[in-house]
């Protein structure tokens, strides 16, 4: 899983032609440890640092969480209540 959360945050990036300290400011992250998520090191990532970066890519924290492999039996559809 950080392997292809790492991939989505740089193909996100290279793609709007950021530097990696660019991004990592606009993601609120220290470059190094972006550099790391990006190159797949196995950290603990926590919830904020998921919504800072799906904030610094321009898209939801559930589209990052899902395409990164964090929900592997979403069917779609969403939440239902009662």
């Amino acid at each position: 899983m950080a392997v292809r959360l790492g991939e989505m945050v740089r193909g996100n990036r290279v793609k709007r032609k950021l530097s990696l300290r660019g991004f990592s400011s606009m993601c609120g992250l220290n470059h190094s440890y972006l550099s790391g998520i990006e190159k797949g090191v196995p950290y603990s990532i926590t919830v904020e640092t998921l919504q800072k970066l799906a904030s610094g890519m321009k898209i939801s924290l559930f589209e990052l969480m899902t395409n990164a492999g964090y929900f592997t039996n979403y069917k779609g559809g969403g939440i239902k209540n009662g």
